[in-house]
């Protein structure tokens, strides 16, 4: 028997078998978040999605066959909370709270924050708040757009990143995290070589109240801070830099005082090839030259002439002279000559043993500063025979000597500059055989 009523119809619906695509945790602002729900197999009902309780709109597009499309875009910097209901009842997983990731949560530290030099290994870490860090992906392009593979390391202060530039210009860091940029990225990093620096000294000696000019090309070094300084005896004067075009300069100088100037190049803070040199500053009316050899002078007899400089501040040591001579107002071959004065009185022998134990090093010092150009011999010698000994350059013109005494006796050391022997009063000399243990020191 039929009762009345007795017949009627309900839906019947899983939950569970709804399928929703990733979300992300951790959300990058201003970015979109696009996630997919597919109720294709769950039975008849309602699907209700809303962030932050609808307060933050959302973009819905369907796919057809029970799937949709949805897009939302954080834009303040708190939490979102996602709900997903089915039937007024909320889909396993949801509400699902994401944080947003802003530039104040991430922290990166390290060299490559900076200009980085060539050919040297570089590296940064980066950590961002309650990111999972194995999720961030890093590539590098190189100024010719090749993509590099830089290694990279899980440590407590967040994710290390260790590469080597290789070329000069400008280096893009791409920083993905769940498929977007983080804020921020991508990042720049300029790479320089300072030996890229291109010096064109002046060519003769500076004479005072006249200005000095040298050029400076730095197109082929990259970008950076160039630092020029212009200095004698710890005193700096001023200088003018006047771009010439293509990153050229011309920098000029005027001295005022007959001694020798020295010219400070820094590229980001490293000395560039060359620097620093020197200029030789002279009161040209104060050099005379004088001798037989300037007048009337008799064929097949040896004839000479005498240069006399300014003994103020510059000294006779650090000259250098061009002689041009003419036959019948033709240059001869080679000229103009170059003559370089030098005076072994200026080298200063600092720190030498007046005893040593046998088989324990000894050492002393060679300063050549003001002594102008030249090489050294340093020969260390007990009863006639010479014993090795070893240089080391603590600059271009002060050196460092070891040698080691292996007889207990009396020890000369013989140095010679330019050929010429030095007398000093810790370093008793006298005339050695043929030596064997010469170093040559330019």
């Amino acid at each position: 028997m039929e009762i009345y009523g007795s017949s009627c119809s309900f839906p019947v619906y899983d939950t569970s078998c709804v399928v929703i695509s990733d979300i992300p945790r951790l959300l990058i602002i201003n970015q979109p978040v696009e996630f997919t729900i597919d109720v294709s197999k769950t039975g008849k009902g309602q699907l209700e999605v809303a962030i932050n309780n609808g307060q933050v709109p959302k973009q819905v597009k369907v796919l057809g066959n029970s799937k949709f499309h949805f897009t939302f875009i954080p834009i303040l910097n708190e939490p979102y909370i996602i709900s997903i209901k089915f039937n007024g009842h909320h889909v396993s997983g949801f509400p699902k709270q994401c944080q947003v990731i802003t530039s104040d949560n991430i922290i990166i530290r390290g060299l490559s924050l900076k200009p980085i030099l060539v050919d040297t290994e570089t590296w940064f870490t980066i950590d961002i708040l309650h990111a999972d860090l194995s999720d961030l992906h890093i590539t590098i392009f190189t100024p010719t757009n090749e993509q590099l593979d830089p290694s990279t390391l899980l440590t407590s202060d967040g994710l290390r990143v260790d590469w080597i530039p290789s070329e000069i210009g400008t280096y893009i860091i791409h920083m993905i995290l769940h498929g977007y940029s983080i804020p921020g990225s991508p990042f720049y990093v300029k790479c320089y070589d300072p030996k890229r620096v291109i010096i064109t000294p002046p060519i003769n000696d500076s004479t005072i109240g006249e200005a000095t000019k040298f050029l400076l090309d730095v197109s082929k070094a990259g970008e950076g801070n160039l630092e020029i300084s212009v200095n004698y005896s710890d005193r700096n004067i001023p200088n003018e830099i006047n771009p010439i075009g293509n990153n050229r300069f011309e920098v000029q100088f005027i001295p005022h005082k007959a001694i020798v100037h020295y010219c400070n190049i820094l590229f980001n803070n490293e000395h560039v090839s060359g620097s620093p040199f020197s200029v030789n500053v002279m009161e040209i009316q104060r050099v005379v030259a004088i001798g037989k050899g300037l007048g009337s002078v008799p064929i097949n007899i040896p004839t000479s002439f005498t240069i006399l400089t300014p003994d103020d501040d510059i000294g006779e040591s650090e000259c250098e002279f061009y002689i041009e001579i003419f036959y019948d107002n033709i240059p001869i071959d080679n000229s103009p000559f170059i003559a370089r004065s030098f005076d072994v009185n200026q080298i200063k022998i600092l720190n030498f043993p007046s005893s040593a134990v046998v088989g324990s090093s000894a050492y002393f010092t060679i300063n050549a500063t003001d002594a102008g150009a030249g090489s050294l011999e340093i020969a260390v010698s007990r009863d006639g025979k010479n014993i090795p000994n070893y240089v080391k350059n603590e600059d271009s013109t002060c050196f460092h000597i070891k040698f080691i005494p292996d007889q207990a006796c009396m020890h000369q050391a013989q140095i010679k500059f330019n050929g010429i022997h030095i007398q000093g009063k810790k370093n008793p000399t006298r005339e050695l055989p043929q030596l064997s243990h010469i170093n040559q020191v330019h």
